[in-house]
């Protein structure tokens, strides 16, 4: 039976590029960690609704677009239209019981709406008889990972994915989850958010060039990324700058990311994901802050990376 909700609709082939690659990942990290005595944790730190969803399609394929996808009546404005739903990264990790599940799950949205979701879930898990042990946060996720990675314990490790809808993800966030050296992280960057905000004439806006620089941690993205044109007229009125490429930006996030992380523990040819119009749109990258079991990360996030480009 379908249902009827309001929801914005989101991703396409490339978030179950994305979806497919974190799932793979977790059961590979799972299966090394079953052997040693550590709290296995998995933080969603923009968790969402727990669901995604893609308009339905006038053939009666629409449906195999997405796996596991039930019908959905789903409200935009004063319209109704058919949409199918699917599940999002929050029911994909749950499900996952072999090698061993997590001990703890933690999923934090700032969106009460989407907290509201995120409770449902939990409470169909623990009716279906599968208790899991499932923490649901509403605040800023930059502020309660921050917190949370100071307090970790000895005995603890953890698998954290931040999958934001834009820039939201601070680099004091970044800093903080590298210092712990006992989390992995994927972390999902919008390309062409950023490449928006770099104009090829004028200068950057008050508001877009705060939003970088907390991304990066620091104003040096400017000489990189925003850089002035050498071949431009003297008599031009506005500033010309020399068009950054998206590999640009790529590189330049790989730098900053080896310089908290161990240099073994940064995937150094990350995952792009393009749209339908083979844009590149978003970075799917990853780094390890365990420099002892950096090596192996890699290795395995590196393979899963290369399997998802073919």
């Amino acid at each position: 039976m379908s249902t009827r909700r309001r929801v914005e609709y989101w991703g396409g082939d490339w978030t179950e590029k994305k979806l497919i690659a974190l799932e793979k990942y977790i059961k590979a990290w799972l299966e090394i960690m079953k052997c040693y005595g550590f709290t296995k944790i998995y933080v969603d730190g923009f968790a969402g609704t727990g669901y995604r969803y893609a308009q339905a399609m006038n053939n009666e394929d629409s449906q195999l677009q997405l796996p596991m996808a039930e019908e959905d009546e789903v409200e935009i404005g004063n319209c109704v239209s058919r949409s199918w739903r699917s599940d999002g990264s929050v029911k994909r990790v749950l499900r996952i019981e072999k090698p061993v599940p997590f001990d703890r799950y933690i999923f934090i949205d700032i969106d009460p709406s989407a907290v509201s979701e995120l409770e449902n879930i939990r409470n169909d898990f623990s009716q279906k008889g599968t208790p899991k042990d499932i923490q649901i946060v509403q605040q800023d996720a930059n502020q309660y990972l921050q917190q949370w990675c100071t307090d970790m314990g000895n005995l603890e490790r953890a698998v954290v994915f931040l999958d934001p809808f834009g820039l939201q993800v601070e680099w004091a966030t970044i800093e903080a989850i590298a210092r712990t050296e006992k989390i992995d992280c994927w972390l999902l960057i919008p390309l062409g958010t950023i490449l928006r905000m770099l104009p090829r004439k004028g200068h950057i806006g008050e508001r877009a060039y705060q939003t970088l620089t907390r991304f990066f941690g620091d104003e040096a993205w400017r000489d990189r990324l925003h850089r002035p044109d050498c071949q431009g007229s003297l008599f031009d009125k506005a500033e010309n700058l020399q068009r950054v490429v998206y590999e640009e930006v790529v590189d330049y996030l790989v730098e900053r990311l080896l310089t908290i992380f161990p240099e073994e523990g940064v995937v150094k040819n990350p995952l792009i994901l393009k749209n339908s119009k083979n844009s590149p749109i978003y970075l799917f990258a990853f780094a390890a802050s365990n420099k002892k079991g950096a090596t192996t990360a890699v290795r395995i996030a590196s393979y899963i990376i290369g399997k998802a480009r073919s």
